[in-house]
């Protein structure tokens, strides 16, 4: 499966996410391939069941040409790809290979940015905010009226990214079992 979208758009997320609800009970590894390429020889090694690929765009063609020799075996993982980069126009280019593009968009899943996806704002703020009183031993916060309104207010240039970092600084700076509009 590839996943498209601007950067911070939530691609990781939406990957889990996907992994989660089509492949239960199976291990997913994350490797970043602008990292380099040892990295995802690494990942290959480790064998995992499924294997998240993000920014899958910044493979060598000498690393691209071992994904697609690795997915050819029996035991090949299950790929999820990310990028924020057009791949078949690097593909139409002959910057990315076409049979590993062939393997890699079996199903494609474009991610707009959060501010085009005003409707997620909430449930993620509202999982964010969980995660964070797990993490700092807290317990769930509720966000206020006023706190949704402020959430929804805002544009999000940051994306997902800047809604977590939101999120977990209002958590840490709440005082009380909720988050108003002054922690947002």
């Amino acid at each position: 499966v590839l996943i498209t979208g601007p950067q911070g758009a939530g691609k990781s997320l939406v990957a889990r996410a996907f992994a989660e609800l089509a492949w239960p009970r199976k291990d997913m590894l994350d490797a970043d391939c602008s990292l380099g390429n040892q990295l995802l020889d690494e990942a290959l090694a480790k064998a995992p069941e499924i294997l998240l690929l993000r920014h899958v765009d910044a493979l060598s063609p000498e690393a691209q040409t071992r994904l697609v020799m690795a997915l050819s075996a029996e035991s090949a993982p299950a790929i999820i790809a990310t990028t924020e980069r057009n791949i078949a126009a690097m593909e139409r280019d002959g910057l990315f290979r076409p049979d590993l593009l062939y393997r890699i968009q079996v199903g494609w899943i474009e991610v707009p940015s959060l501010a085009d996806r005003s409707s997620d704002i909430l449930p993620l703020a509202e999982d964010f905010a969980r995660q964070a009183a797990y993490r700092l031993g807290r317990p769930r916060p509720r966000l206020t009226a006023e706190a949704r309104v402020r959430l929804l207010e805002h544009d999000w240039p940051g994306n997902v990214a800047e809604l977590e970092n939101c999120m977990n600084r209002a958590v840490l700076i709440a005082v009380g079992p909720g988050i108003g509009r002054d922690e947002i």
